[in-house]
């Protein structure tokens, strides 16, 4: 790409950060700079999406730690949560998917409402 001011050949950088790229292209000549950022789809999703425990899981301490953990509610929520089933938090996508990997690592039966596209 030249630079729009001079005409001089520009030179592009790409840094990632998560779920955001930031493209910076910078004329060595004359200093001329664009920056541009990328996020995304999950981050520009404002779709909430539920993660609904399943019946008949384990109540077992450490699933009930993890929902205390990743829900913030206190043990005996998290039981009852364990025993009944129901909503465990309702969140955009983008902390959604921190969430999964945690659950997927215990034996807690759980799906996500409505279908989580990431």
């Amino acid at each position: 790409m030249k630079c729009i001011k001079c005409g001089y050949k520009t030179n592009s950088e790409s840094i990632s950060a998560g779920y955001v790229t930031e493209i910076v292209v910078k004329c060595p000549n004359c200093g001329w700079t664009v920056v541009t950022t990328e996020m995304m789809d999950i981050v520009n999703d404002l779709t909430k999406y539920s993660i609904v425990i399943d019946l008949g899981n384990a109540v077992e301490k450490e699933n009930m730690r993890m929902i205390s953990k990743v829900s913030g509610h206190n043990i005996l929520e998290s039981k009852k949560l364990l025993t009944d089933g129901g909503i465990m938090l309702s969140e955009f996508a983008i902390n959604i998917i921190d969430i999964i990997p945690q659950l997927d690592i215990t034996n807690i039966k759980y799906h996500i409402e409505p279908e989580f596209p990431y």
